[in-house]
């Protein structure tokens, strides 16, 4: 689970930025936002967090618009997009992704094995 944020930049990610009283203060928010996190990966088993600055991975050309945006990939490869707007994301969709990433995932028997 990736949050996109603008305290999630850093002047790693924008070397533009030289003042330091604002590279300070960008650390503390960064601080503050993974403190955050750190606290909703507290409450999840099996789930990875992390933060990204707010546009996102350029690659995978997420919509600005999204609140929610799903991504299955399988070795670096998006599989599976599927963005939603505020109050769109319900339990269904997320069974239906969810099904799409168990059926790639589930192991394929061979027709020989099938007939058996």
């Amino acid at each position: 689970m990736i949050f996109l944020s603008p305290l999630a930049r850093s002047s790693a990610t924008d070397t533009e930025t030289t003042d330091a009283a604002k590279l300070v203060e960008e650390a503390k928010g960064r601080e503050a936002l993974l403190q955050r996190l750190g606290k909703k990966a507290e409450q999840v088993k099996n789930v990875l967090i992390g933060a990204f600055p707010e546009k996102g991975p350029p690659s995978y050309a997420l919509s600005p618009k999204a609140a929610v945006t799903l991504l299955f990939y399988d070795r670096l490869k998006v599989l599976e997009n599927a963005a939603y707007g505020d109050g769109q994301l319900s339990d269904p969709h997320i069974e239906a992704f969810m099904q799409k990433v168990r059926e790639h995932f589930m192991p394929r028997t061979s027709s020989k094995k099938a007939k058996a």
